[in-house]
């Protein structure tokens, strides 16, 4: 078992745990479905919801459409947010996985193996995704009752003075519900370290949710802090290899390529998407992978020269799910050291030193060996005499 510090300094083990092949193809996974399913869903709402027809989507955003900037239809909307929450759920389900094996590594188990933790994540998916959902039905629940009272309210005279006398109620209700956005958007950081540390269900990760929001808030919060730092040092260092790797392979190869290789790589750039403009993403892309953020104008290539575009492109988007799973994977294995960390603080209690529960009886199990102590030769009973009443007892010789 790897003896932890159980303060601050356990989060930055948070690199190196994630540094793992085999944690990292998990996440790897999870990206690869996760943006599968975005993408045929959300080919789907542009099609339907907007003007676009394939060949725009295609042109404007390739392999991954981002709805920035476009206006879609009420339906169109429906079918995008599906598609984010597929994603979701894909990615909170492989974070999961990779926690349960950080988990077992802690513990001592350095060959826990990826069907193992798999196999854990499909006896347990409820609690990970109906957490999450659980907050957000009562989080509507609440808001719709307030619209009704809303509509309660613009009754002449009756209205305004129902309102006026519940306006205690209303504030304290109110005051619940945004303190049920914030947990609900703390679920889909702590859920899945609470489920893969301690095999709960649905109610005992809500209730580890708000024991911890409660009681841990500052140390929850400045713990997340220090990973994002972590997480941030680890895959810039893990960004400039690539970089740097893809600039080499760029100058071997193009010794002898020339302007043919500059050609190739230039459409390849182009199937990637466009960068939205948020605060920070185009200087950090800029730093670490400039192409991204200049002017792509494909240029005329004969037909070998569109397929090796397009296969370098595909393998783009494979390094950058490269980079983005090690990310994840210490993102993971951060999460359930800091839910270790504050249970011990909380409750006093070591996860790590937590048995095993007995192994579940197999009814099928059960059956055969009952078979088997059936077939047993059973042992002779010894033959014994019965007295007769009313004759005589023998006298022993003496």
């Amino acid at each position: 078992m790897i003896k932890l510090h159980y303060n601050f300094k356990d989060v930055f083990r948070a690199a190196r745990l994630g540094f793992s092949a085999k944690k990292m193809w998990i996440q790897f996974l999870g990206l690869l479905i996760g943006v599968l399913g975005y993408l045929i869903l959300s080919y789907i709402a542009f099609l339907v919801g907007t003007e676009y027809s394939f060949m725009d989507i295609w042109n404007q955003f390739k392999f991954v459409p981002l709805p920035f900037g476009v206006q879609f239809a009420w339906f169109g909307w429906i079918i995008l947010a599906l598609s984010l929450i597929w994603f979701v759920g894909v990615n909170l389900l492989t974070v999961c996985a990779v926690s349960k094996v950080t988990f077992e590594q802690l513990r001592g188990d350095e060959f826990y193996e990826i069907k193992e933790a798999l196999k854990f994540v499909k006896s347990n998916w409820k609690a990970v995704l109906l957490s999450p959902a659980t907050l957000a039905l009562f989080i509507i629940i609440l808001v719709a009752i307030g619209i009704l009272f809303g509509l309660i309210g613009k009754i002449p005279y009756f209205g305004e003075l129902f309102i006026g006398f519940l306006w205690i109620p209303i504030f304290a209700v109110s005051l619940f519900v945004a303190y049920l956005i914030v947990i609900f958007f703390v679920s889909f950081i702590t859920v899945p370290a609470v489920v893969a540390t301690t095999k709960s269900d649905t109610f005992d990760s809500l209730f580890e949710l708000f024991s911890v929001t409660n009681e841990q808030n500052w140390r929850w919060l400045i713990y997340q802090i220090l990973l994002l730092f972590t997480m941030g040092v680890a895959t810039g260092v893990l960004g400039l290899f690539i970089k740097y790797s893809l600039g080499l392979a760029n100058w071997a190869i193009g010794l002898a390529m020339g302007d043919k290789l500059a050609a190739v790589i230039n459409n390849a750039y182009c199937y990637l998407p466009s960068i939205p403009k948020l605060p920070l993403i185009p200087k950090v892309y800029g730093f670490f992978f400039p192409q991204l953020l200049a002017a792509r104008v494909p240029q005329p290539l004969p037909w070998s020269g569109d397929i090796a575009a397009c296969l370098i492109g595909i393998v783009l988007y494979l390094i950058f799910f490269f980079l983005c799973s090690y990310k994840l994977a210490v993102f993971s294995a951060g999460q359930s050291l800091i839910y270790i960390d504050l249970v011990k603080k909380k409750d006093e209690k070591d996860l790590l030193e937590k048995k095993e529960e007995a192994e579940e009886v197999v009814p099928e199990k059960v059956e055969a060996q009952l078979k088997s102590e059936d077939e047993k030769p059973k042992p002779r009973r010894r033959a014994t005499r019965k007295r007769t009443t009313g004759g005589p007892t023998p006298k022993k010789k003496t």
